[in-house]
């Protein structure tokens, strides 16, 4: 008919005639309209897109919502065709993370998908990029990666870098006692740090210059043990500094002379562990200090003559962790009860060390640090109730002959050697 109206048909019903092919024309059209935009095919795959960017993302925790990455054409339509794989890695990357988990996907109907990827350090503008083969790459929004968990911070560093020194936690402020300068020499600087106002303050200093010290705290009175004056000159020498005061009380001296040794505190006392003597051997001697009556006594040996280990004390027992046994790093530990004079063995540290540091947080101890083969950033925490380690984030810098100690539930890394600068003077925190 062609729209045209056959002249034919009876007059009532040519107007009838006339409505009908209109409508079979005007269908034809939209029907011809609708076919087009459904069975018109997109074009061909030329670009990435992130669908699902990183946000909130928190440092060491997966990123949620996961990351996803879709295949587009020149349009910005989806290109679900395509097959092959995607890869994303970090872009703007300033604070020096490392991005980990699985960083290549299979796309499945153009849509790659990432439901495990975490960053291990705190910092902002932080991007990702995605790869394929033949297409053109995509850069996320930028975003920030916070501290939440099981991650560390960088704090305000020490105004006198320092190694192998001492610290010890009174009344909410670390105090870094003595050690080594990039001069080369000892020294017996003080430096408190106020984690409130991030902020370090001078105080009185030690009578006389030492470093590979150990520290214990009793009744809010600071106890600086041992050490080496210079080269490896081991002494005995006990002062004791009140932080209210901001003075410094020659005590007794320790019986046997140490440098390299570790303090543990229990019971009121302030127990000498292991080190290295006059003599320039290790020693297995333990020594403990009664502040009550200003005397010293001997205590059951250590099993294994050992030096720069960690010390860490979880419910009144004395936890030695690796150091060195003759020249070598070990992951040895030896726990020591006060109540019976008594030392056992418990599961070694899985990565052995020397000149790391150890604190205690919430009843799990934290082995930081040290030197095997070279400077390590290995952190490492133990469960006295199961007896078992497991591994945790590591040193944003890697350090040996650190600091370690703990302020409201937080541990604080501070000083020691790097590869890089061997007296960096950095101050690092982690929230468990």
């Amino acid at each position: 008919m062609n729209g045209q109206v056959d002249a034919r048909a009876p007059a009532p019903y040519r107007g009838f005639a006339t409505a009908i092919v209109s409508l079979v024309v005007v269908s034809a059209i939209v029907v011809a309209g609708c076919d087009d935009t459904v069975l018109r095919p997109n074009g061909p795959a030329t670009r990435l897109a992130f669908t699902v960017q990183p946000v909130n993302v928190s440092a060491n925790h997966p990123m949620t919502p996961a990351i996803e990455v879709l295949v587009q054409d020149d349009a910005g339509n989806p290109a679900q065709d395509f097959v092959g794989r995607v890869t994303v890695s970090i872009g703007d990357n300033a604070a020096g993370g490392i991005l980990s988990g699985t960083t290549t996907q299979t796309l499945f109907h153009g849509i790659g998908t990432f439901s495990d990827l975490t960053i291990d350090r705190v910092g902002s503008g932080y991007t990702l990029v995605a790869v394929a083969p033949r297409l053109n790459t995509a850069t996320s929004a930028a975003f920030n990666v916070a501290c939440n968990t099981n991650c560390w911070t960088a704090r305000a560093p020490m105004p006198t870098p320092l190694t192998a020194s001492a610290s010890a936690a009174v009344d909410g402020i670390l105090y870094a006692i003595g050690g080594l300068t990039s001069a080369g020499g000892s020294t017996a600087t003080v430096e408190a740090y106020d984690p409130r106002t991030n902020t370090w303050s001078r105080r009185a200093p030690l009578s006389i210059p030492r470093f590979s010290l150990a520290v214990g705290v009793v009744n809010g009175i600071l106890y600086a043990v041992g050490g080496a004056e210079s080269g490896v000159a081991a002494t005995g020498i006990v002062e004791a500094y009140d932080p209210i005061t901001n003075t410094w009380t020659t005590k007794a001296s320790m019986p046997t002379s140490r440098f390299g040794l570790g303090i543990g505190v229990a019971n009121g006392r302030l127990y000498a562990i292991g080190g290295t003597d006059k003599n320039g051997l290790d020693t297995t001697v333990v020594e403990a200090y009664d502040p009550s009556t200003d005397t010293w006594s001997t205590q059951a040996p250590l099993p294994v003559a050992r030096t720069s280990f960690g010390t860490a004390v979880a419910d009144g027992v004395i936890y030695i962790i690796g150091g060195d046994v003759q020249g070598s790093p070990v992951g040895a530990m030896e726990a020591y009860d006060p109540a019976s004079n008594t030392w056992t063995t418990r599961a070694p540290m899985p990565t052995p060390r020397s000149g790391l540091g150890a604190a205690t947080v919430d009843g799990f101890i934290y082995a930081v640090g040290g030197s095997l083969n070279g400077v390590r950033s290995t952190v490492e925490v133990y469960d006295p109730m199961r007896n078992t380690w497991a591994t945790r984030a590591p040193l944003p810098t890697a350090r040996v002959l650190l600091s370690v100690d703990v302020l409201d539930g937080i541990l604080y890394a501070v000083g020691g050697s790097s590869a890089g600068a061997p007296f960096p003077g950095t101050n690092e925190a982690y929230l468990p």
